[in-house]
């Protein structure tokens, strides 16, 4: 994605937006650098860990409460969806602080810091351990879940204002809180170099509301399938025909059957990726009604 003339750097994310997972996987099948392979694993057999809770990531209500009915919904559907890991999750508060700290560095290019230093090679290698550790840790949890299901950010779309986005504070439940802390959700992916595959699945106030998937390394097709069989369950469940529309009761299917209707094509808000560079993809444009986004966590062509 950077080019031919220079490298994509740490922590480079780059996947394709998409009307819906057919395409998605039509369009990282065409980009990757690396051939991947889906183990077509069916829906029944998919075991499911539910993660809300990230230490100094409070997440809004207006979050939650989508993704928990959603969840709801897709246990009625015939998921299975574990609130607690069948072994315990990576360390996330250390996680959180490795990852900003090697953000921090990425993003300077040996520029100094605000107190005047620049990191060493030694500080970057001793972050390049602490990644590798953080994938072994995830590789693990990937031994009993197949995905995990996070938000993409603690909050939907956030007002406009001046400056960076994470520079001050976000609203959440009505506490101010650091907006720094605001990208645990999108480098619970980034830092382990993991695939994750977002969804829209509600909306709170007229604002949609989306979930990520998140797989084992190199898993990406699979993370796709696994979005597009969580995003078709409710509409298989309970369905009845009106005015020759398909509806359920499901939560989940609030925001998921919009055939005629376009939702946050502008922005893709519900995708965590887009939250972190908001700006620059409303000036670029989305595509899709309320459709599907994707992150490879490798050079694409």
């Amino acid at each position: 994605m950077a080019g031919a003339d220079a490298h994509d750097g740490a922590l480079s994310i780059a996947g394709p937006l998409a009307r819906n997972a057919d395409d998605l996987a039509l369009l990282v099948e065409r980009t990757a650098s690396l051939p991947l392979r889906a183990s077509g694993r069916a829906r029944k057999d998919m075991r499911l860990l539910l993660v809300l809770d990230y230490p100094g990531s409070p997440v809004d209500d207006a979050v939650r409460g989508p993704i928990e009915e959603a969840a709801a919904a897709l246990e009625q559907a015939g998921f299975t969806i574990d609130r607690k890991p069948r072994r315990n999750l990576p360390d996330l508060a250390r996680q959180q602080s490795d990852y900003l700290r090697m953000l921090n560095i990425a993003m300077a290019r040996g520029a100094p810091g605000p107190d005047g230093k620049r990191a060493t090679a030694t500080d970057w290698f001793d972050l390049l351990d602490a990644q590798a550790s953080s994938e072994n840790a995830w590789e693990e949890l990937f031994d009993e879940h197949d995905f995990v299901l996070a938000p993409p950010a603690p909050v939907l779309a956030v007002p406009e204002r001046q400056g960076r986005v994470f520079d001050g504070t976000v609203t959440i439940n009505g506490r101010e809180e650091s907006s720094a802390g605001a990208l645990a959700w999108a480098g619970i992916a980034t830092f382990p170099n993991l695939p994750s595959t977002v969804l829209p699945v509600g909306q709170t106030a007229g604002l949609p509301c989306g979930l990520q998937v998140i797989g084992p390394k190199w898993a990406d097709l699979d993370c796709i399938a696994a979005a597009k069989a969580i995003r078709i369950a409710p509409l298989e469940m309970n369905a009845t025909t009106v005015g020759g529309e398909v509806h359920t009761h499901a939560a989940i299917n609030a925001a998921m059957h919009r055939t005629n209707r376009r939702c946050c094509d502008e922005d893709h808000s519900h995708c965590p990726f887009l939250f972190l560079l908001l700006a620059e993809h409303r000036r670029a444009g989305g595509v899709g009604d309320g459709g599907f986004d994707s992150a490879l966590r490798r050079p694409v062509r």
